[in-house]
């Protein structure tokens, strides 16, 4: 079976659960996942995901449409999960 890597996902924003999509990513030959926050409340979930799945990575930052958001201590708290998860790759 050939296997992939989705470089791009958004476990947050199916409307199936993330363990049934993952689940079913790994059945069609989805080795690994880099799931993407898009906003503060994403940033949560991206982490949540990586140390739930083994095979889920994520990535922080905010979408150029919730930029305006983004302040002083939300670029601090990303900094800091960045450096504290190592499954967080982007």
């Amino acid at each position: 079976m050939t296997s992939f890597i989705d470089t791009h996902c958004h476990l947050d924003k199916l409307d199936s659960t993330p363990e049934a999509a993952v689940n079913e990513a790994k059945d069609a030959g989805v080795q690994q996942m880099l799931t993407i926050s898009v906003d503060e409340q994403s940033l949560d979930f991206v982490l949540n995901a990586v140390r739930q799945f083994p095979e889920v990575y994520g990535s922080v930052g905010f979408h150029p449409h919730d930029a305006s958001a983004l302040n002083e201590s939300l670029e601090n708290k990303i900094r800091q999960l960045a450096q504290a998860e190592d499954k967080l790759i982007a």
